[in-house]
């Protein structure tokens, strides 16, 4: 039996692959689109925040030169992010203890000051042992509250002079210093992953019934 293919006939075929391949590729990029999302949502709803939802990019690329079309997902936090996916204990590197600052630290760029900040600016933090059930702390002695003339709300601390002493002298508490801590898991990475691969066909086969 000899089998000849005609005009029309290869015309539908090509047709048909490019309308798949369309298909594809607009399912590809509303999957990798919803993934971000959802991940982002998932994110301010733990209440951990826009700015750490937001470190969630998607990138899709589209089907040319013969490469299939694909989209990633990716955080620019990946260690925040592992560390709150999966519930891990973090220990201190190469100390003893792990130094978490309490609402006296204040921040540059975003970000609260370390020890290691205190000591490059010459203040010298006080080491205080743990006592029953507090902590051991690092304290700076000899400060004086700034309060806002304004709102008459404290806006930090200075070392005292000649000047503020009458004021009154305080030692403020820097940083609580613990063994270890615990990071609770509040994400579920893999179940948007798994939505996302479960939901993919259902997108392609819509997309090539529609035409």
């Amino acid at each position: 039996m000899r089998v000849t293919v005609k005009g029309d006939l290869l015309k539908a075929m090509i047709a048909e692959a490019n309308l798949i391949d369309r298909a594809a590729e607009g399912a590809i990029k509303e999957t990798t689109e919803a993934t971000k999302l959802a991940l982002r949502a998932q994110v301010t709803s733990a209440g951990m925040g826009q700015r750490l939802a937001n470190s969630w990019r998607g990138q899709f690329w589209e089907n040319k030169g013969g490469v299939d079309s694909a989209g990633s997902v990716w955080s620019k936090a990946p260690h925040i992010i592992t560390a709150y996916d999966r519930g891990v204990v973090i220990r201190a590197a190469g100390g003893r203890y792990l130094a978490i600052p309490t609402e006296n630290v204040i921040r540059r760029a975003g970000q609260k000051l370390r020890p290691a900040d205190f000591a490059a600016a010459g203040i010298p933090l006080r080491f205080v042992p743990a006592k029953g059930s507090r902590p051991a702390l690092l304290v700076v002695d000899d400060l004086t509250a700034s309060i806002s003339r304004k709102t008459g709300r404290l806006r930090g601390f200075r070392f005292t002079t000649a000047k503020t002493r009458r004021r009154g002298v305080a030692t403020v508490v820097m940083f609580m210093l613990i063994a270890q801590a615990r990071v609770p898991k509040r994400l579920d990475v893999d179940a948007v992953e798994r939505q996302a691969s479960e939901h993919l066909p259902g997108l392609m086969i819509q997309r090539i019934e529609a035409g």
